[in-house]
């Protein structure tokens, strides 16, 4: 979960057991209470809706109170997984492109009712 930031730097950002931590991490199965995720989320950059999505972030450090604190050697960038956003990019622009068309249609409609 820490992206680059060791077990060790995030148990002590948050204030938790090592153990328990690392149960967060390592088991997928395990319900992290939203109180938790107010702590985790400002560590890693985030917000708790980032955390939750199944869709991957892509986390930007310089925005979290512990920017340069990760480990610049641990950041890998997957192509698979640039190209899958940039598609999801791609649908939410068409989607703001529709959006938009509906909304000149309508303020249309609005307009030849008020004449």
């Amino acid at each position: 979960m820490g992206r680059g930031y060791s077990q060790d730097f995030m148990t002590n950002a948050l204030g938790m057991k090592q153990a328990n931590y690392s149960k967060i991490e390592t088991n997928k199965k395990v319900k992290i209470e939203d109180e938790l995720l107010k702590k985790i989320a400002p560590v890693l950059g985030v917000g708790i809706e980032d955390i939750k999505s199944p869709t991957p972030v892509i986390m930007h450090f310089s925005h979290s109170p512990y920017s340069g604190q990760h480990n610049q050697n641990h950041v890998a960038i997957d192509a698979s997984l640039i190209q899958e956003l940039k598609e999801q990019l791609k649908i939410k622009d068409d989607q703001l492109k529709a959006k938009d068309e509906q909304i000149i249609g309508l303020q249309r409609l609005l307009s030849s009712f008020v004449k």
